[in-house]
């Protein structure tokens, strides 16, 4: 398993389902005809945060399974593709592709300190630690399991509890449909909430922490 490719599909997953209080950021749909051949779209706007959906002819598609996302963040000055699994059929304005372009809020690392107020709220995706073992002595199988911190900031301890909340509700409800994984996610502690001394005591925080089992053939 791709560490990297876990971490930016759980950052794309709360980018695209976990509700900004402040509303950052743009929605676009780009629609394109399949040609039975095609299966690289290339999205039309700078900055593509995540994608929200996917259909062709009318039917939602799965990302990983159906479909990947290179959001170019690396180069953000080259523009964001989506590539099939399988090359959408012919037709005419049949391939559609719902994404967020523009600001975000959510981040694969803690927030800046110098950050100014108005930034927030924010959410961070951090790494804790990981571990290896066989699943049994009869099996050739490895059981990983990695630790993040799903980090809500925010100047009300009502908006911290409300985001910490939804990504909760969210990793319980679908933590066995993430592609990156074969097993599942789900939250198993939540942290005090606390002032931020490096933000002038302006600012509270919590932490949610999630595990991932990973399970492979050693």
């Amino acid at each position: 398993m791709n560490l990297n490719e876990l971490i930016k599909e759980l950052v794309m997953d709360l980018r695209a389902n976990i509700t900004d209080p402040k509303n950052r950021g743009s929605t676009k749909t780009d629609v394109f005809s399949g040609d039975d051949n095609t299966t690289t779209f290339t999205l039309s706007e700078l900055g593509v945060k995540t994608i929200t959906l996917v259909k062709v002819d009318g039917v939602t598609k799965t990302y990983g399974t159906d479909y990947t996302v290179d959001l170019k963040e690396e180069d953000p000055s080259q523009y964001p593709t989506v590539t099939f699994t399988t090359a959408p059929p012919t037709g005419t304005d049949n391939v559609e592709v719902t994404f967020k372009y523009g600001e975000t809020w959510v981040y694969p690392d803690y927030p800046r300190t110098d950050l100014s107020l108005n930034k927030y709220p924010r959410l961070a995706l951090v790494e804790l630690a990981s571990n290896s073992t066989p699943s049994s002595l009869w099996e050739n199988k490895i059981v990983t399991q990695f630790y993040f911190d799903v980090i809500a900031y925010a100047d009300k301890a009502y908006t911290v509890r409300k985001i910490l909340n939804e990504v909760k509700e969210r990793i319980l409800n679908h933590g066995k449909s993430f592609y990156t994984v074969d097993n599942v996610i789900q939250p198993v502690g939540l942290g005090p909430l606390g002032a931020e001394p490096n933000r002038a005591d302006k600012i509270l925080s919590q932490n949610l922490t999630i595990r991932v089992y990973h399970q492979e053939e050693e």
